[in-house]
């Protein structure tokens, strides 16, 4: 979303989607596109959050622009210091209330999105943290540089010591598409 479009579109509830959808709809519009036309649930959030960020790059903008509230009735909308990390498309980050840990849990959030989004034509990816052993090959290649200088080192008659080795792993966030139903009416 561009500047403008954050503001017409998040600024206040009274501006939902409703009569442009109408409109829509009576100028041959097919109607397909449902996403944001009924601005009331984007403001639900507000009951398990404390604070809203919507950050947002628009290609009719050059500038990825934040959309912040804390949901009493007021909002800021200033260019993202972060730059351009999105490249294109729109990022919701929510600081939960302290009694909404639920809403944390993997499967709360897969749930939900099935629940309520499982139709819609823009896909909702879910990013997911997983633990992966490192491959032999990457860890062996450190591993030989160490174990020649080590070598050297060893004097003749002694014998060098194994080691037991723990397994090597990296933390690994993967995106996953949850909502991969098409809508029937498409």
């Amino acid at each position: 979303m561009t500047k403008a479009e954050m503001e017409g579109a998040l600024g206040s509830l009274g501006t939902s989607g409703t009569k442009k959808f109408l409109e829509g709809m009576q100028s041959g519009d097919d109607g397909n596109n449902l996403i944001g036309q009924f601005g009331v649930g984007f403001y639900s959030v507000f009951l398990v959050a404390e604070n809203v960020r919507v950050a947002s790059k628009s290609d009719d903008s050059d500038k990825q622009w934040v959309w912040e509230s804390t949901g009493d009735g007021t909002y800021f909308v200033y260019e993202d210091p972060r730059g351009n990390t999105l490249g294109r498309g729109t990022e919701l980050t929510l600081e939960l209330k302290k009694d909404a840990d639920e809403f944390l849990e993997h499967e709360h959030i897969t749930d939900t999105i099935h629940r309520y989004s499982e139709f819609i034509n823009f896909p909702i990816m879910l990013g997911e943290e997983t633990t992966e052993a490192i491959p032999v090959s990457e860890k062996a290649a450190a591993e030989e540089a160490e174990a020649e200088e080590d070598d050297a080192e060893v004097e003749e008659g002694e014998e060098e010591e194994e080691e037991e080795e723990e397994p090597t792993t990296r933390t690994v966030w993967e995106g996953t598409v949850i909502n991969k139903n098409k809508p029937i009416w498409t």
